[in-house]
């Protein structure tokens, strides 16, 4: 399943259009990507994740383990990611019109803080030996981009986390279907505040984001679990 835009609120990329139709020739596969806090946020708070592809993206706390975790659904063959991280998403209409029903884009404000990255996922593979055979393994570039020379335009698929970049310490880590973590700064308490001030952040954040909901489709839950027979089953519903 290709996350697709509501009609009333149809969003019209000749690119996307592309890559729904390759994207639907391809094996679909599950990746997964994690917010790490540090041990002394005793709650996790809930963070609102967006894809450009048109869908609410869902996320699960983890308070036990100190993180957010979340899941989108992409073909298998996907080898490039964009992650954005960013409290200023601003969508942008056609020229000459006011309404926002049809959409040319969207774009961050590059004078606020944000944070963007290119995550690309490279096969390695290890030289033989005389007692061994060629091996190889998956890590993932990473690497920070600037929108300034593109006057802050995101390209169609993007995974936007809507939250404060300032409190991002790094993006590291991953495995083949698992995306690189997004690690919260270790001093996070002491940087808001308090515990009480990080949850009241995130409570400011999903009330700023009303405004872009109309222009995603209902999130999209993944629950996986085990038949009697070993078979990993995958049920989807809308939320």
């Amino acid at each position: 399943m290709v996350c697709t835009y509501n009609k009333p609120y149809m969003f019209i990329f000749f690119s996307l259009i592309t890559n729904v139709g390759l994207h639907a020739a391809s094996i679909p596969m599950l990746f997964t990507g994690a917010i790490q806090f540090p041990k002394q946020v005793q709650h996790i708070p809930s963070i609102i994740i967006y894809s450009l592809l048109g869908c609410k993206v869902p996320s699960v706390t983890d308070s036990h383990n100190h993180r957010l975790t979340y899941t989108i659904n992409r073909p298998r063959d996907v080898q490039h990611f964009w992650l954005l991280i960013t409290q200023n998403l601003i969508p942008v209409p056609y020229a000459g019109t006011t309404e926002h029903s049809t959409l040319q884009g969207w774009r961050v404000d590059i004078t606020q803080p944000y944070k963007f990255y290119g995550l690309t996922r490279v096969v390695e593979e290890s030289p033989p030996s005389d007692t061994a055979t060629i091996t190889s393994r998956i890590r993932w570039n990473i690497q920070a981009h600037d929108l300034a020379p593109f006057h802050g335009q995101l390209p169609d698929d993007t995974i936007i986390i809507y939250y404060d970049p300032v409190l991002i310490a790094d993006v590291r880590g991953g495995s083949p279907f698992e995306l690189p973590t997004i690690v919260m700064k270790p001093d996070l308490i002491n940087t808001v505040g308090s515990e009480t001030l990080l949850h009241e952040l995130s409570e400011r954040l999903s009330i700023a984001a009303v405004d872009l909901r109309h222009f995603f489709a209902p999130e999209v839950e993944y629950e996986m679990r085990q038949t009697a027979q070993a078979k990993t089953i995958m049920t989807l519903s809308a939320t």
